[in-house]
């Protein structure tokens, strides 16, 4: 779930409490998926730095299960505010 949440605009603290799992344990994984080619690093406004997934999961039959893209994106909007 949380490779699918990795599109270069959800930030970790919105990605976290959904997935269950700590901010380190995030920030960790997009390192790893950067190293091994899943997913490429971009710079975010503010300083800072973002992952983003370079394929969709469901295009290689694993299913995600269905995500609330409005509580994201207004968590989004507060990270934002708060840089």
């Amino acid at each position: 779930m949380a490779y699918s949440m990795t599109d270069g605009e959800t930030g970790i603290r919105s990605i976290t409490p959904i997935i269950g799992r700590g901010f380190g344990t995030v920030q960790r994984w997009w390192k790893e998926w950067a190293q091994i080619g899943i997913a490429e690093t971009i710079k975010v406004k503010g300083g800072g730095s973002r992952a983003v997934a370079l394929f969709h999961l469901e295009d290689f039959g694993i299913p995600i299960p269905e995500i609330n893209l409005g509580t994201i994106n207004d968590q989004t909007e507060v990270e934002e505010n708060e840089q």
